[in-house]
């Protein structure tokens, strides 16, 4: 198991034993050993928590042997409710609903188990209206009395191939000057010595104009931006894309 004994130490600093909490913990299928660990810690740690996992791996329409992804996470106890899709569901949940499974349960995307053992819910959960891009950011002690932030930053995700059980269908773009502003607001407030941000595909011709305004609002700002991207292989072949 990996060592989370620092995450741990500094969660209970905030929620205690995790009463009136939820706790949002992603995975694609890759790192998916990785959030069985994280997420059977934080249910035997945080008892009094609601744990929902969500992430590209938690699709009804992937199968394993275990059935599929949402099914297997919920049956085995790694959490108590999963998203399908992107983030409203887990928003609603604690912000409309305050925590209240039962409650939420009409919001297409949220998954449970009942009484019964059986899992409901169904949908995919639509993209949340954050009123900023969606970041995240995480400290770096480098010497004593010195913390480097880096940040993790979204502003378009899409792919032409539209597959069903694909996060980025429908297509993810934060309009220009929300994603500037969230530029300014990140870099009012913290120093920034990496900042990764992330597109799957971001040589989609009518991203270029977009992507040269927003490079181009950092100005004389004096950072190391660092563009961390997957690029699907198919698209070098696509006269659409590369002609």
């Amino acid at each position: 198991m990996a060592d989370y004994n620092e995450e741990i130490r500094g969660l209970k600093s905030i929620i205690g034993d995790g009463s009136n909490t939820a706790i949002g913990v992603t995975s694609t299928t890759c790192n998916y050993p990785v959030f069985q660990d994280a997420a059977n810690l934080l249910m035997a740690t945080f008892p009094q928590a609601l744990v929902v996992a969500g992430g590209h791996h938690f699709r009804r329409e992937l199968w394993n042997t275990e059935g599929d992804p949402i099914t297997a996470v919920l049956r085995n106890g790694l959490a108590h409710a999963a998203i399908q899709g992107h983030g409203t569901p887990f928003v609603d949940l604690v912000t409309k609903y305050q925590g209240n499974l039962e409650a939420a349960l009409q919001t297409p995307g949220l998954f449970t188990m009942n009484h019964s053992g059986e899992v409901v819910g169904e949908g995919h959960g639509s993209f949340p209206d954050l009123g900023h891009a969606p970041y995240a950011i995480r400290g770096y002690e480098a010497r004593p009395g010195k913390i480097y932030y880096f940040v993790s930053i979204l502003f378009n995700d899409s792919c032409k191939n539209n597959c069903n059980f694909c996060s980025r269908n429908p297509p993810i773009k934060v309009p220009i000057e929300q994603a500037k502003a969230t530029l300014d607001e990140i870099f009012r407030d913290l120093d920034i010595a990496f900042l990764n941000i992330y597109d799957s595909n971001p040589f989609e011709p009518h991203k270029l104009g977009y992507y040269e305004e927003l490079f181009s609002h950092f100005g004389d700002r004096n950072r190391r931006i660092v563009k961390s991207a997957y690029l699907d292989p198919s698209l070098l072949a696509d006269d659409e894309y590369f002609p």
